[in-house]
């Protein structure tokens, strides 16, 4: 999909990365990069809709990494 946004440079969230809301069937999702996290479309978003993602896909990436702080 299309990146919409960063949602992590370095470990500081973004706006985007801070407002998208959790959807069971999300329109988008969270995939890490080297410089941080990007927020990634999965469908096609209109310009009214709100981004969501699974936060039970991130969370699973967090545990696998270790790393399950919270900022």
């Amino acid at each position: 999909g299309q990146v919409i946004a960063p949602a992590r440079v370095g470990s500081a969230r973004t706006n985007a990365g801070r407002y998208c809301n959790h959807a069971l069937f999300a329109n988008a999702e969270i995939i890490i990069t080297k410089s941080g996290a990007d927020l990634v479309a999965l469908k096609n978003i209109e310009e009214s809709d709100e981004i969501t993602v699974n936060y039970r896909h991130v969370l699973n990436h967090r545990l696998l990494k270790g790393d399950l702080c919270q900022e």
